[in-house]
């Protein structure tokens, strides 16, 4: 893992310590496994990006090979969950819903970005030198970045603002406010569930991850509001 992506550089570097944010989990990238998604209703598996790479580079990323059964679309439901190779879903209808942003950018960063979750806030985070160059575009009335440009706008913006001179920068960041709620999902058709951590935005989208203690880590985020 980088040095700069540790749960303790983050501790230092990322989070609001003088406001009272407390750094709760650093989770792994799909760098070691797939999201799958679906959006508008229609699924995809591997999950698609719906908006190009706002990194400098990008880079094949190495991920272990789904089941045959999954790869040929032989399942139902939550059945994926029983896939090793799976690391979470998306679920959504616009680009711009959180957990479709959250994915794609998951998704392009692989195992160069760690998931952190503070009390406060839920990001994608990578190292600074990862990111593109470029100038920030206008805000859409919508209230989200206007297409890809305004997406990169926005992330430039927080690098320009301090982030990238902490050295790490946020490709897609959730304000606690916009976070409905995060549960602990148990997943699958085994007597054994897969467990989940579950993520559901005021904007209706969600992302499920795979995590081995998900209700301790709600019941952290429950004592630290």
């Amino acid at each position: 893992m980088s040095r700069e992506l540790t749960a303790r550089a983050l501790s230092r570097t990322w989070t609001r310590a003088e406001r009272g944010e407390l750094l709760l989990a650093v989770l792994g990238g799909p760098g070691a496994g797939h999201l799958g998604s679906s959006l508008g209703g229609r699924t995809h598996l591997p999950h698609r990006p719906t908006a190009p790479s706002a990194l400098a580079t990008n880079t094949d990323i190495a991920r272990p090979a789904l089941t045959a059964p999954l790869a040929a679309g032989g399942w139902s439901d939550d059945e994926w969950a029983h896939d090793p190779a799976m690391w979470g879903w998306i679920t959504g209808v616009d680009p711009g819903d959180h957990a479709v942003r959250l994915g794609d950018a998951l998704t392009h960063a692989g195992a160069r970005c760690r998931l952190a979750l503070s009390n406060r806030r839920l990001a994608v985070l990578v190292e600074a030198g990862e990111v593109a160059s470029g100038e920030p575009a206008q805000a859409s009335p919508r209230g989200h970045e206007a297409g890809f440009a305004g997406r990169l706008g926005g992330l430039l913006r927080q690098v320009r603002g301090g982030a990238g001179e902490r050295g790490v920068v946020a490709l897609h960041e959730v304000d606690r406010p916009e976070l409905r709620s995060v549960s602990a999902a148990p997943l699958g058709r085994a007597a054994l569930p897969e467990w989940f951590l579950g993520f559901t935005f005021v904007d209706g989208s969600s992302l499920l991850v795979r995590h081995e203690d998900p209700e301790q880590l709600v019941e952290t985020l429950r004592l630290n509001p």
